[in-house]
């Protein structure tokens, strides 16, 4: 997730090379019209902004794939449909991975879910359990929307359902332990409000007259690691999951009029009168995310076999192909740098988050607002490749985003720079992370004294969060380029990516990757910027 943050960069001009783009899909026009070197008072702006002309997408020129609904396709597709073809084998990765078979039929009217959801559940912690636990997140803010469970069996047995945490934590027992290496295998019932022009943690769930938002609303089992099953929930400006990568079968029973967008891949649609019933097929992938729509157009675009699809509304047409030119090209930048993306599609969603924008496996959404602000062009262009690197970092290799939430997101930081270095070159980069992290981190010192970037988020109050994750952890990573070198800095990087894929990494598998692929010790770094 990306906060907006009100930060004004001064630039000097000819710091800013031209745009040197990696084959980008989407063509500039002959002649691109340049943006004004000047932004309004109090906007958000980066390099690229200033003194230069910038790609005008041409809707005439981009290559688009086909728009036709898919073919209705028999029940019996495979788990990895989501997968691109040379990473079909990747399930193979996960051992005894979490299943989840999910039908949700949602209200004429989109107020309402009625859910029923079987998981398949397999005790790998190496401890005997006396149940298992369930994050309900659509409860997180309290009246606004909410979940109730009706029921929860275990075969043929009603189990019992304790709830804590304000109904965001449901421990479910059945009266038998959980040996290790065991299955349980439960089917719910439930019902979801959703709530109208919510507030609540950035207006991520939520319905509008334009866009409804269903972020990660089912009932998920938390991740257990050697701290034992987490429950936490952060404050309202801290990302909540932290969950395996696991597999979904859902089918999503709506009015007909409503497109679905939705993570994984659409593989069957089943017309029903005036609804019709699609499933998505989402594996391996961390959760679960839907967004439902009959206001969004698309545009879409192809990075070799991966389908790039940027929603927007109507009258945000021109930016909406922005955004596609912006994750296409950040979509390139991270395969090169980190790794191949390994997932057939991603989408780019228009959302009304008061967020810059949140991440969700192959789902990013970005505030509409940055979609109509010319003035905050430029970080909407980071928003944009923020929330792409998050597929890196966070949809496929997981960490615990409560306690140490610097994994992800000051790394994602830094990967956003990346970016900005390979496509406007390094001296926009470097102006970024001088006038934005290092701006940040001065300005959070002299404001809370010299706090790690390491912390948790509730060891934070909001402010304080974005100086030091989002300002001072990006610069870590800075520190430790200078330090080894690009060539081990970033092999240490895809060496990350490639052990961790799917699975969920601590502090150390990172400090260990950059150790093992420079042959230095970058303790003492670790420990004067991250501070753990």
């Amino acid at each position: 997730m990306l906060r907006q943050l009100a930060v004004l960069f001064i630039l000097c001009v000819s710091a800013c090379a031209a745009p040197t783009p990696l084959a980008p899909t989407i063509a500039p026009t002959a002649s691109p019209a340049p943006l004004p070197t000047m932004a309004p008072a109090g906007a958000t702006v980066l390099p690229s902004d200033f003194g230069k002309t910038r790609p005008t997408l041409d809707a005439n020129a981009a290559p688009t794939l086909p728009t036709a609904a898919p073919a209705t396709t028999p029940a019996t597709v495979g788990a990895d449909a989501a997968l691109r073809p040379q990473f079909s084998q990747d399930l193979e990765r996960l051992q005894n991975e979490t299943r989840y078979f999910i039908q949700w039929d949602v209200s004429d009217d989109l107020g309402e879910i009625h859910g029923r959801q079987r998981v398949h559940y397999v005790n790998r912690t190496g401890k005997t359990l006396d149940g298992i636990y369930l994050r309900l997140f659509a409860n997180a803010t309290p009246g606004e929307g909410g979940i109730e469970i009706h029921q929860i069996m275990v075969g043929e047995r009603q189990a019992d359902i304790t709830l804590s945490q304000n109904d965001t934590v449901a421990h479910v027992a059945w009266g038998e332990p959980l040996e290790p290496g065991r299955a349980f295998e439960a089917t719910l019932d439930y019902t979801i409000k959703i709530p109208k022009d919510a507030k609540g943690r950035y207006g991520d769930f939520t319905q509008t007259s334009w866009l409804t938002t269903l972020p990660t609303i089912y009932p998920i089992i938390p991740a257990y690691d050697a701290q034992g099953w987490h429950l936490e929930t952060p404050p309202e400006y801290g990302d909540v999951v932290y969950a395996d990568s696991s597999a979904y079968d859902v089918v999503i029973d709506a009015p007909a009029e409503y497109q679905v967008i939705a993570s994984g891949e659409l593989v069957q649609e089943t017309p029903q009168g005036n609804r019709i019933a699609r499933r998505f097929i989402a594996a391996p992938m961390r959760d679960f995310n839907a967004n439902l729509t009959d206001v969004l157009e698309k545009t879409l675009a192809a990075v070799d076999d991966i389908t790039v699809t940027s929603w927007y509304k109507p009258e945000d047409a021109a930016q909406g192909k922005r955004a596609l030119d912006w994750a296409v090209n950040a979509l390139r930048v991270y395969e090169k740098r980190f790794g191949p993306y390994p997932f057939r599609s991603l989408n780019v969603v228009e959302s009304p988050t008061t967020a810059g924008g949140i991440e969700y496996p192959g789902v990013v959404t970005v505030a509409s607002n940055l979609y109509r602000d010319a003035g905050q062009t430029s970080f909407f262009e980071f928003a944009t490749a923020h929330e792409v690197a998050h597929q890196w970092f966070y949809s496929v290799v997981g960490s615990d985003q409560v306690n140490h939430p610097w994994l992800d997101e000051a790394l994602v930081q830094y990967a956003t720079t990346v970016y900005f270095e390979d496509r406007y070159g390094l001296a926009v980069a470097e102006q970024i992370r001088r006038d934005y992290f290092e701006a940040q981190y001065q300005d959070g010192k002299s404001q809370y004294g010299n706090l790690p970037a390491g912390l948790p988020v509730g060891a934070y109050d909001e402010n304080a969060y974005s100086k030091f994750v989002y300002g001072k952890g990006p610069l870590f990573f800075q520190a430790v380029r200078d330090q080894i070198g690009d060539d081990a800095f970033f092999r240490a990087l895809q060496n990350y990516y490639r052990e961790f894929k799917y699975l969920n990494a601590q502090p150390q598998d990172l400090i260990h990757a950059f150790n093992q692929a420079s042959g230095q010790d970058i303790t003492p770094l670790y420990l004067a910027w991250i501070g753990q």
